[in-house]
């Protein structure tokens, strides 16, 4: 596999959150109260919980996808709330994968996999390598010219992985990747985002419903009622119920 994050790896936290609150429709609706962590470089580490319990706005908050009502969120140090330009940062720092894949269906999965890179100061060569060398890494180097509807499930979800890398993120965030994916082709997808993470050390935060999929990860973050329960190693919660 060619694929390389050119990161330089770290001692120290990428994330910190401290009394991290967030509350929509002016305060009525509660989505985070107080929640406090710490994501050291290269850790792989699931947020679970069941639906609603604030695990997907904190993972939109450290892509600076939204913002805090109160409390403090920093990214290497530095707020992330109040970054000058956030995009910059999703850009250059933050790959996402998400549930429903979002590829734009009149582009073949090699445009779409280039789409971040026009961010990036890359001629249309580079980008075209670079493409084909994630696909080949996803297992997806026969499927360049194709358009997403005549992918499988589990081959958009690679695609999206795929371009999810595009930029040589340092940090992945990962909202129910599995979550449209049968019980197979989760195992793989699964299997493939483990790998690219203990390969390159990429820090890697998902979040989930289903413990046997959070249970990957090196440490798993409880949620419930917008607030963090407790924390864990997949072998202290094998045979704990589901959240």
């Amino acid at each position: 596999m060619t694929y390389d994050s050119p990161h330089a790896h770290v001692p120290g936290p990428v994330f910190e959150a401290d009394q991290l609150v967030k509350e929509y429709d002016d305060g009525r609706v509660p989505a985070l109260r107080g929640v406090t962590f710490r994501i050291e470089d290269g850790e792989f580490v699931s947020i679970i919980g069941p639906s609603g319990c604030g695990k997907s706005t904190l993972l939109n908050m450290l892509g600076a996808l939204d913002r805090p009502t109160s409390g403090s969120l920093k990214f290497k140090g530095t707020s992330i709330p109040d970054l000058a330009d956030p995009a910059k940062y999703r850009g250059q720092e933050v790959g996402f994968i998400f549930q429903a894949f979002h590829l734009l269906p009149t582009f073949t999965v090699e445009e779409n996999v280039q789409i971040p890179m026009f961010e990036l100061p890359w001629s249309r060569a580079q980008r075209k390598k670079r493409a084909g060398e994630l696909l080949d890494a996803v297992g997806l180097s026969h499927r360049l010219g194709h358009l997403p509807t005549k992918l499988s499930g589990g081959e958009r979800q690679r695609a999206a992985i795929a371009r999810s890398l595009a930029n040589e993120p340092g940090v992945l965030l990962a909202d129910e990747p599995t979550g449209n994916l049968d019980s197979q082709n989760a195992v793989q997808i699964m299997d493939l985002l483990c790998r690219l993470q203990t390969e390159h050390r990429i820090t890697l935060l998902l979040v989930s419903h289903d413990l046997h999929v959070a249970s990957h990860a090196n440490r798993i973050i409880r949620m419930k009622d917008g607030q963090i329960v407790s924390e864990s190693r997949p072998g202290d919660v094998a045979h704990s119920p589901q959240a």
